[in-house]
C-alpha cells in the first residue's frame, strides 16, 4: 500500500511540474512560474516545497517497500495527465467557490477569479 501511495505522490509531483506553467532553470530542470493562481511572487517558495515532495516520494519508491513489486510505480506514470486534468478542475472549482462566497474564501482565489472574469469580459465584448 505505500509504494502506491509513494507512486502517486511522486506522479502529483510530475504533474505539477508539467502541467502548470514552467521555465527551465540553468541545470535544464523545470521551475514553474505560476500553479494553481498561487501567482509569481510565492513560487520561490512553492517549488522547492515541491521538488522536496517530489526527491521524498522518489526517495520512498527506491528504498522503501521492498516486499513490493518493483514495476509497481511504473503503474502511477499514466496518471500524470489524469492528475492535471483533476488539479485544473479542483483550482476552477475553487475559484467559482471564491467568487460566489468572496467574503468567506481565500482572498487569493477570490482575486484570481475576479481577474480572470475580468478579462474574459473584455475579450468576448
Amino acid at each position: 500500500m505505500f509504494a502506491v501511495l509513494d507512486s502517486v505522490s511522486l506522479a502529483a509531483v510530475i504533474a505539477h511540474l508539467t502541467g502548470w506553467s514552467s521555465r527551465r532553470t540553468r541545470l535544464g530542470i523545470p521551475w514553474l512560474t505560476d500553479c494553481e493562481g498561487l501567482g509569481p511572487r510565492l513560487m520561490p517558495y512553492y517549488n522547492p516545497i515541491l521538488y522536496v515532495s517530489g526527491a521524498a516520494a522518489a526517495a520512498a519508491v527506491l528504498l522503501e517497500n521492498r516486499s513490493a513489486p518493483r514495476r509497481l510505480p511504473l503503474l502511477s506514470l499514466p496518471l500524470v495527465p489524469l492528475l492535471v486534468v483533476a488539479q485544473r478542475a479542483e483550482h476552477r472549482r475553487l475559484k467559482t467557490i471564491a467568487e460566489a462566497h468572496p467574503a468567506w474564501w481565500n482572498r487569493r482565489l477570490t482575486a484570481t477569479a475576479r481577474s480572470e472574469t475580468e478579462r474574459h469580459a473584455r475579450h468576448s465584448g
